[in-house]
């Protein structure tokens, strides 16, 4: 009795669509080996690749030994075409950065810096360059009324016209305890003006530096706070 021949074109197709799950050993009659491939998904890829190939050259035959009937080299060729496209995608690097490209790219991008840059509002700009504490034998030195035996806090700021119109310097500030309350008895009261604020206009362009002097009551921890009011969008704090 002669067995009947399957069909090449029958088994390639199954090879390539189903060959993960042994879909052509169980057509060509390798029922045990095609249980196998079945469980380790035909070997993990590597047995069904190594079958598709011997098909691809003619050498895959039925379990008795059969050549397959109808032997197709456009059927092979297409066939090649459509397993190599496959494992391109599969293994290819561009399709997984393409997957993951948009996430990528969100995180590469570049987070914005917080700097510490001077205060501005309304074009003006006030910058702190230095602050410390000094006494009257300092002060007349510089040719400074005398303000007593307290001490004497000196800031030196910058200040710039980054705006449109003339600027007159108009700065005020008091002085808080280490609890944020306002120090009682403050010879200016709640509210301290600078004692040489320039009178001088500051024309657009122009930036000058100014040295502020402040009275306080005695030599502990506190914070002068520059109010709302001058040029400040909001108060800044300053704790020696």
């Amino acid at each position: 009795m002669v067995n009947e021949q399957k069909s090449f074109t029958v088994t390639i197709l199954l090879a390539v669509f189903f060959g993960w799950f042994g879909a052509h050993r169980f057509y060509t009659g390798y029922t045990g080996i095609g249980i196998l491939q079945f469980l380790t998904m035909g070997g993990f890829g590597i047995w069904t690749l190594i079958d598709f190939l011997s098909l691809c050259f003619n050498k895959f035959k039925d379990a008795n030994n059969n050549e397959l009937k109808g032997y197709n080299v456009a059927l092979v060729c297409i066939s090649a075409i459509l397993i190599g496209f496959i494992l391109w995608g599969m293994f290819s690097p561009d399709s997984d950065s393409s997957d993951t490209g948009t996430s990528n790219e969100t995180i590469q991008e570049p987070v914005e810096q917080i700097e510490v840059k001077p205060e501005t509002h309304n074009g003006i700009a006030f910058e702190v360059i230095s602050k410390r504490l000094v006494n009257e034998a300092y002060l007349r030195g510089f040719g400074i009324p005398s303000m007593g035996n307290s001490p004497v806090l000196v800031i030196t700021v910058k200040i710039k016209n980054n705006g449109k119109e003339p600027y007159k310097p108009h700065i005020k500030a008091r002085l808080l305890d280490e609890n944020g309350a306002i120090y009682a008895g403050n010879v200016y009261t709640n509210v301290m003006e600078i004692l040489n604020s320039s009178q001088n206009i500051l024309n657009p362009g122009m930036e000058k530096t100014e040295v502020l002097y402040f009275k306080i009551p005695e030599k502990k921890n506190f914070t002068i706070e520059f109010q709302d009011g001058t040029f400040f969008s909001d108060t800044v704090s300053i704790k020696l």
